[in-house]
């Protein structure tokens, strides 16, 4: 009976070590739904748009710029879209802050579309800054930050680091650590911090960051990322947030809701 316990906690040990092993080597591939097209792919598009390309040492960003009429130049929405696609997959997002006067950047991250670039949370993180400078160039008098799922990481870091008043997320998780948690509630906190190389703090970032308004849309059947994290963020920062719960709303039906649709008219169409 002895040897019988032991060689099932050599087992259970064994298979807890293969996976964190697991999970460490392929944290990137669960996190990044890379989708790389060549460099002279065309994409296509109704609403009137144009190519952006930033390129510095050791990296090369590619986004879409979304025109909301023609010659605008007034307002621009920085979009950080969620982990699967590219780019291509951006003008229905794109529409809803284009019909309220809006430009709107999308950007693709590094292994996506035609960006390219070594990966570290530190590099991707600050390619978001490097979009927010690259807006300021363009003179654009205000800028409005919009972030859903993973791009709640890439958002969140921006408004801790520049000046933004405006900030919507769909879907957001409080950090990766917090997902790793709920997913593999066996691993504790500190054992993940060791292993997770993208700990994604939204949690940190946005309660240093200084907000006008800030609102969650978050659907409460959301089975990618849990609801529970969403909330758990919005009661970290307490009063710097607004939680829109949407009841029945999937992760990926919830930006085209209609009384998500209805609130964002209503709060950013004549600010």
């Amino acid at each position: 009976m002895i040897r019988i316990v032991k060689w099932v906690a050599v087992f259970a040990a064994t298979a807890y070590i293969a996976l964190l092993a697991l999970l460490y080597v392929g944290q990137e591939n669960i996190l990044f739904g890379f989708a790389p097209v060549s460099d002279n792919h065309q994409y296509s598009f109704s609403v009137p748009s144009e190519d952006v390309t930033l390129d510095g040492v050791g990296y090369s960003l590619h986004g879409i710029l979304f025109k909301s009429e023609p010659d605008s130049n007034d307002r621009l929405v920085l979009y950080f879209k969620g982990n699967g696609g590219n780019v291509g997959n951006s003008e229905t997002m794109a529409r809803t802050f284009t019909d309220l006067g809006f430009d709107v950047l999308s950007m693709d991250y590094r292994g996506y579309g035609k960006s390219k670039g070594d990966l570290s949370e530190a590099a991707i993180l600050d390619d978001a800054l490097r979009w927010y400078d690259w807006a300021t160039e363009q003179a654009y008098p205000e800028i409005r930050v919009v972030g859903w799922s993973m791009g709640s990481a890439f958002s969140s870091h921006l408004v801790a680091n520049k000046p933004v008043d405006h900030l919507i997320h769909f879907a957001p998780f409080k950090s990766v650590l917090d997902m790793v948690a709920r997913t593999y509630p066996f691993i504790p906190e500190l054992l993940s911090a060791i292993v997770i190389d993208y700990p994604f703090r939204n949690d940190l970032k946005l309660a240093s960051a200084n907000l006008q308004s800030y609102t969650i849309y978050h659907g409460t059947d959301d089975r990618i990322v849990p609801f529970a994290s969403g909330t758990a963020l919005a009661e970290y920062l307490g009063g710097k947030v607004k939680l829109f719960p949407v009841e029945g709303a999937t992760h990926n039906s919830v930006p085209w809701e209609d009384e998500v649709l209805r609130d964002i008219r209503s709060n950013w169409a004549d600010e």
